[in-house]
């Protein structure tokens, strides 16, 4: 048996290890960009002593900003008292605020209330106790007698510290742990300080506003359709050269307006997707302006669309929706013809609790190996042969040590930005030559983070027997897709692919009963078919006799 490796050990103070370590980068290369209050944020947290410090740090990464002192227990804090203290003269701590009796009580397990308002009701649940005690004023008094209350302040500072660290919001100082226990590994780029993502005050208050109006998005599509049209009014304008921003503000006002579809706000919505760019803005538009009965105007939009699309995904929409409006205006069609529709077969299987898809990869194992490989294999293999050239020290592509793709990554400049490397590369290439970048990545790289690379699905077999069957020139023509349109083009790919014992390959998508075809998945096949790719559709059909019924 193989034995374990020992879990890591964090050493102690780690988390203020690393909180230091953020505020110090931002401080660092972003002074000029905080205000007073940050600024000042910064020096009061440096007056306390280390003991104090570790304590902020606990409560600041808590999920929750109110405390009760007495339940305050950190082996690593000798005196609480003494460190609350110090919190509270340096501001970054209120004992006993004026609170709200909605927030107090959660504070106080149902124990403590009914202790409080002296009851033998043990049945008596949680609600209708704190809807007891809200009536009882000396009760309230009893159950915060000598039980001081702690509240965090400065998470508004400490925010503004995190954006311009990660350059976002969802990251916090989890990545550090999770980086330094072994579970998240990351290549050793080079950390470009030179460019970082805020160049200013004014463009870091945008992103600060945009993360606002994203909170607010779940409580305004409750709120109906005036709520969600007032939101996106909220939302900053973004520079045309802050493309994060751009991405960011784009995709909440493309949700704004789908959710303002659902209510049946079509005018409203119509007039979102009309201000916005990127995709599926100009679709949902044209859907829109068809449903209004306007397929004039709609079919002028498909045409558009087909002239100058903005990713694969508008351009099938556009080549299918104007050729049902065409034949709706009885004009002629002049744009692209339909797609090839795929080989289609079909196989009957004993009803099993596996995945369709496992079921049917053991159904091919018969006659030749078969792995599951959906969406990973092709990916992989271009994510291992352009290892270097992922993380080349381009320009403003990473700035703080926690990312697992480029700044830039799913941006159509990824490609641009690194044309002549990624030209030099493929010239490069014959079969032995790619075998061995992908083998050497794989046994190097092995867990470490690739935006392209999911270690789980690449064993070493699967390895071999792709780069031995499947030709130079298919993997060319793969790779040259996907990096065409990297944000849509990762998705789509064949969930199985299938090495008869007498050569080749196949790739094969799988379809339960009921299932069909992705429009992702056809634009894949499509391009299978223009490179004379092996592949096909396999239906799976479960056997009569094997399948339950309730």
């Amino acid at each position: 048996m193989p034995q374990e490796s020992a879990p890591v050990q964090l050493p102690d103070g780690y988390y203020l290890d690393n909180f230091n370590t953020l505020i110090e980068f931002v401080t660092e290369h972003y002074w000029p960009l905080l205000s007073d209050e940050e600024q000042d944020f910064y020096h009061r947290y440096h007056a306390l002593d280390t003991q104090a410090k570790r304590l902020y740090v606990r409560l600041l990464s808590r999920s929750k900003s109110l405390f009760r002192q007495r339940k305050l227990k950190y082996v690593e804090i000798d005196d609480m008292t003494n460190a609350v203290e110090q919190l509270e003269t340096q501001q970054l701590v209120a004992v006993d605020p004026q609170l709200a009796i909605d927030d107090l009580l959660p504070l106080f397990t149902r124990a403590d209330l009914l202790h409080a308002i002296k009851s033998g009701n043990r049945s008596a649940r949680r609600p209708q106790l704190e809807e007891a005690i809200k009536t009882l004023p000396q009760a309230l008094a009893d159950l915060r007698r000598d039980e001081p209350i702690v509240a965090v302040l400065e998470q508004a500072s400490f925010t503004v510290y995190r954006l311009l660290f990660f350059g976002n919001l969802y990251q916090d100082l989890t990545a550090f742990v999770l980086r330094d226990l072994g579970l998240h590994r990351y290549e050793p780029y080079r950390i470009d300080t030179q460019t970082l993502p805020f160049a200013s005050r004014e463009q870091l208050d945008r992103h600060l506003h945009y993360y606002a109006c994203h909170e607010l998005f779940d409580e305004a599509s409750a709120a109906g359709p005036d709520a969600l049209i007032a939101l996106h009014a909220q939302i900053p304008h973004a520079d045309a050269n802050d493309h994060e921003l751009l991405r960011r503000t784009e995709k909440l006002a493309i949700a704004i307006a789908r959710q303002l579809e659902r209510e049946s706000a079509n005018d409203e919505a119509l007039e979102i997707y009309l201000r916005v760019k990127r995709a599926p803005a100009r679709e949902r538009a044209t859907r829109l302006l068809a449903k209004k009965g306007d397929n004039a105007t709609a079919l002028t939009y498909c045409e558009q669309m087909i002239s100058s699309p903005s990713c694969s995904e508008e351009l099938q929409f556009a080549t299918q929706f104007g050729r049902r409006l065409a034949k709706k205006l009885t004009q002629r069609w002049n744009g692209p013809p339909p797609a090839q529709e795929p080989q289609n077969s079909t196989i009957t299987l004993p009803a099993t609790q596996q995945p369709v898809e496992i079921a049917a990869a053991a159904h091919f194992q018969h006659t030749g190996q078969c792995f599951y490989v959906e969406n990973t294999l092709i990916t992989g293999v271009l994510g291992l042969c352009i290892w270097d050239i992922i993380f080349a020290p381009i320009k403003g592509a990473f700035y703080h040590p926690f990312h697992n793709a480029p700044a830039d990554f799913t941006d159509p400049g990824f490609r641009t930005t690194r044309q002549a490397l990624l030209t030099r590369r493929f010239a490069e290439l014959n079969k032995d030559k790619l075998a061995s970048y992908v083998t050497d990545n794989w046994h190097a790289k092995k867990g470490i983070a690739n935006p392209l690379v999911n270690w789980r699905y690449l064993n070493a077999e699967l390895l071999e027997l792709a780069l031995e069957r499947i030709g130079l020139s298919d993997w060319l023509s793969c790779f040259d897709y996907l990096l065409a349109d990297l944000r849509n083009h990762r998705n789509g790919l064949p969930d199985l692919i299938y090495f008869p014992d007498d050569g080749g390959y196949q790739l094969i998508e799988i379809k339960g009963p009921g299932d069909r075809l992705q429009n992702n998945q056809r634009r894949w096949m499509a391009h299978f078919h223009t490179q004379g790719i092996d592949h096909c559709v396999v239906n799976v059909q479960w056997a009569p006799d094997t399948v339950t019924h309730a």
